[in-house]
């Protein structure tokens, strides 16, 4: 990936690496990518914790080797506002593939975190915006 053109790649090897790398890099992660099955901790698992935990905008690209539109369609209802269920890929593939799929990724989140700055929501609560 860094040949490709990504500054900054974070390596874990399951879900439970995973989470202390979000928390010490959150706002600098635009794009992940997901294995659906790993040890201790499933894909499905981390998206969960995102949409719980992760408030920096960001997109997920699931990588598994079932092509069972019902897992497509979970990994889909997964996404949030903020956590982007961007793509899914069905390995086998060629990584060539995966390099425009993580561009265009990047650039929604830049393009989507710069919306968020410029128009923040506020939130009507009891007559007063939070």
């Amino acid at each position: 990936l860094k040949s490709d053109g990504f500054e900054r790649v974070l390596v874990a090897n399951d879900g439970d690496e995973c989470l202390p790398l979000l928390q010490a890099y959150g706002e600098k992660i635009f794009v992940m990518t997901l294995n659906l099955r790993m040890p201790r901790m499933s894909g499905f698992e981390v998206m969960r914790y995102l949409a719980g935990a992760h408030k920096q905008i960001m997109a997920v690209i699931m990588v598994t080797g079932t092509g069972d539109l019902k897992v497509a369609e979970e990994f889909l209802g997964l996404g949030t506002a903020n956590i982007l269920a961007y793509d899914y890929f069905t390995k086998p593939f060629e990584f060539e593939e995966l390099i425009p799929r993580m561009r265009e990724a990047v650039s929604q989140v830049e393009a989507k975190r710069q919306m968020s700055i410029r128009y923040p929501m506020s939130i009507p609560h009891a007559g007063k915006e939070i």
